[in-house]
């Protein structure tokens, strides 16, 4: 038990200070990457970073880390309660007070043991904002200078108790007529782990004594209600039970766990101090347990609250107070991360669709007649056979135009699949290069029938086609002439390889056929012939995914029935059907490449950035063995039940 065992608190110290490290290093930094990556415009996100939890988490957490589990207290109330005295009650130091007119003080007091005095640094470091001076007790005076406000002065006492050290802080009024010394006032109250809410017996009910008592409760850990001037243990009684009824009436709750302030004030008990007669003991030798009174049986005493086990587990109570938002904070953080992360792939996933479908209909609007009719009569050539026959159809080639000739080879000899009347217009052999660019840009975006690309992804995405989205005009506008810009990549050698060898095989298989076939007297011109394609009109290549009868009906592309038909004569058919698989599979690869190289990217660059960044947190590196994501998901857990174990422990106690 943490009350009873000086190890366990340390060991229970060393856990909360291992979390708390973890997260704020990987919390921050994760902050800080959404930050650059503009999630925060995204509905519902929230950085815990923001909240006051974090921000007392962390402060609590740098005090530890300043100077240890340094119990800090902080005497908190309004004028005339006896501040100053329970002050110089606890430490020896006299501070100013009891005078008129108020107030009295300008200036925070802190007593600490002559350790800490001795570092002045450490207080410097807890009240790193705020000016810090080290005084001597003859110069307490310092305090009622209005040119001090603000300023923190360091007073050393003598402490001989066992256990953790610990600092008394005595601050200005908070009711005082100074508006700075309100802020003052609840400064140290920030980072205090107790406040000792000191009242007087005719001020407690007051709207704005009752309304810093809720503060209190809201931020420090461990709120000790000491009610003076008291006439009686009767009417300390009696006062206290009516505040409680009074808080319930008003539903105040504290944010970090929700539980009602008057239950947690009737928890935590109070103390209370019998009005002096006419003779005070002296400075330096009041019995502190004789004076402040618990104000019920078992409650541990006054003085014990500042030393020992008892203060350690106010320091801890203290650390671990925000914690428990914290944790809920930091979980809806990293589930926003998650979530994010398959948002964006799914986004990215869908984006892509379009670009992968384009590619292919681009790829199987054509077909590379020209290139396959000069690796054929390369090939057929090359073998050294004599041809004859389809000249006394087409002519000499030598004196037509490449198109002509090609549009002459297809439709020599009519097929009975092919009505007579219909014909190649030859318009439908194109440079391959202006067909693959006209064809792009009507994937990217054509409007008069409403599809491409762009149009696919304003569908997908309607919130991104806004000013300053990544659909907006302006930017689409900036990329989509951009693209038009690159060059598009040439065949790959392999086709030609996988073609030429089709054909190879198909003269060895067929040479009676070959010799069917008309060579070109000037076999130059076969260069030309190779930049010239032929538009299919459709966009699943000359069979598709149809077979060949499908392709070859009513329903198929005129330029892949006649194609087909020629080719039946010279069972050519299931070659050209190869190659026109195979142009497609290496081209569409090609016209995918260079639209997300130039387009794709472009578009989604943003997204690209956000996702690459967030799969990072949720990647090993050398230096760990887990993850940013996983070690803060372990520092929360291992937080939770600390407090966890805490609180059971508090509910042990009350038991």
């Amino acid at each position: 038990m943490l009350y009873k065992d000086p190890s366990a608190a340390s060991e229970w110290f060393a856990r909360y200070d291992e979390s708390v490290t973890v997260l704020k290093k990987q919390i921050s930094e994760m902050v800080r990457i959404s930050q650059q990556l503009d999630l925060h415009k995204s509905d519902g996100w929230s950085f815990p970073t923001e909240s006051d939890a974090w921000k007392s988490l962390m402060e609590k957490h740098e005090d530890y880390q300043a100077v240890g589990p340094l119990l800090i207290a902080t005497l908190y109330g309004p004028t005339g309660g006896g501040k100053s005295a329970i002050f110089r009650l606890l430490t020896g130091c006299a501070v100013p007070s009891g005078e008129v007119p108020r107030p009295v003080s300008y200036a925070s007091a802190v007593a600490t043991p002559a350790e800490i005095t001795q570092d002045i640094a450490k207080m410097r470091r807890i009240f790193r904002d705020r000016p810090v001076e080290l005084i001597l007790p003859e110069e307490m005076e310092k305090l009622r200078s209005k040119n001090n406000s603000g300023k923190i002065f360091v007073i050393s006492m003598d402490q001989s108790a066992k256990g953790l050290p610990w600092a008394l802080a005595d601050v200005p009024d908070f009711n005082s007529v100074e508006k700075q010394n309100w802020e003052e006032s609840q400064y140290i109250l920030r980072h205090a782990h107790v406040a000792l809410f000191v009242v007087f017996q005719e001020a407690y009910a007051d709207e704005k004594v009752v309304q810093e008592l809720e503060r209190c409760c809201e931020l420090a850990s461990r709120v000790i209600y000491v009610l003076t001037k008291v006439e009686s243990e009767e009417q300390a009684q009696q006062i206290w039970e009516d505040l409680l009824v009074k808080l319930a009436q008003r539903g105040s709750r504290r944010s970090a766990d929700g539980m009602a302030l008057s239950e947690i004030l009737r928890k935590n008990g109070f103390y209370y101090s019998i009005r002096y007669g006419p003779n005070p003991p002296e400075p330096g030798t009041e019995d502190w347990d004789a004076i402040i009174r618990p104000g019920r049986e078992g409650m541990p005493s006054f003085s014990s609250l500042l030393r020992g086990l008892e203060a350690q587990r106010l320091v801890l109570q203290g650390l671990l107070l925000p914690v428990p938002t914290v944790i809920q904070e930091c979980r809806r953080f990293l589930e926003q991360l998650d979530q994010k992360q398959k948002q964006l792939k799914e986004d990215l996933q869908r984006s892509y669709q379009p670009v992968e479908a384009a590619a292919q209909q681009v790829a199987g609007a054509e077909y590379p007649l020209g290139e396959f009719m000069s690796i054929l009569y390369q090939e057929v050539q090359s073998r050294g056979i004599v041809f004859r026959g389809i000249a006394r159809v087409v002519g000499l080639v030598s004196s037509l135009a490449p198109k002509q000739w090609l549009r002459n080879i297809v439709v020599a000899q009519p097929s009975s699949d092919v009505p007579q009347e219909q014909s190649l217009s030859q318009d439908k052999l194109i440079d391959r290069k202006e067909f693959e660019k006209k064809k792009l840009q009507e994937a990217i975006e054509n409007p008069k029938e409403n599809k491409g690309i762009f149009i696919a992804w304003r569908s997908m995405f309607p919130e991104q086609c806004k000013p300053g989205g990544l659909l907006s005009q302006d930017r689409w506008m900036k990329i989509r002439e951009e693209f038009g810009q690159f060059t598009i990549p040439e065949p790959t050698e392999a086709w030609e390889s996988y073609a030429r060898s089709q054909i190879q095989q198909w003269i060895k298989d067929h040479p009676w056929r070959a010799r069917w076939m008309w060579v070109l007297k000037n076999v130059s011109e076969l260069g030309v012939l190779g930049a010239i394609v032929l538009d299919l009109t459709t966009t699943g290549g000359i069979v598709g995914s149809l077979g060949l009868t499908a392709a070859a009906g009513a329903g198929g592309s005129l330029a892949a029935r006649m194609l087909l038909s020629w080719a039946e004569k010279y069972q050519l058919d299931k070659v050209m059907q190869n190659v026109d698989e195979k142009w497609r599979q290496e081209r569409s690869v090609q016209f995918r490449a260079h639209l997300e190289k130039h387009l794709w990217e472009p578009v989604f660059a943003p997204w690209q950035k956000q996702l690459a960044e967030l799969e990072n947190l949720t990647k090993t590196s050398d230096d760990h063995s887990t993850s940013s994501l996983q070690m803060c998901q372990s520092a929360c857990n291992q937080l939770e039940a600390l407090a966890g174990q805490f609180a059971a422990e508090e509910t042990t106690d009350d038991r």
